[in-house]
């Protein structure tokens, strides 16, 4: 294995957590982002948190070259961070189509 795909297979592992974990604490901790009028400066955190979550799997795609345990965690470490960017996606959509106020 090579040292690079070391690195980025465990990427997914890391990445869809923390976005997971970054956007529920954006949603919980400043709710003043969202109950605007006009721009509202938490969409953008949440589409970042979004696009981390995908970057995290694109990364462990990457890293699932060659074969053995570390093919199946980088595997593994892309579906999951795939399975964290759909509430992420949610939380994206909820974002947009809700004033924020209404929670």
């Amino acid at each position: 294995m090579s040292g690079r795909a070391a690195w980025l297979a465990p990427a997914g592992w890391v990445l869809g957590p923390l976005a997971l974990a970054a956007s529920t604490q954006i949603g919980e901790m400043a709710p003043w982002l969202f109950c605007r009028e006009g721009t509202r400066p938490g969409v953008p955190l949440v589409a970042l948190c979004l696009a981390m979550a995908l970057g995290g799997a694109a990364l462990s795609w990457r890293g699932a070259a060659g074969r053995g345990p570390w093919r199946f965690a980088a595997l593994l470490g892309a579906w999951l961070a795939l399975l964290l960017a759909l509430p992420l996606g949610l939380h994206l959509l909820a974002t947009l189509v809700l004033h924020g106020c209404e929670a």
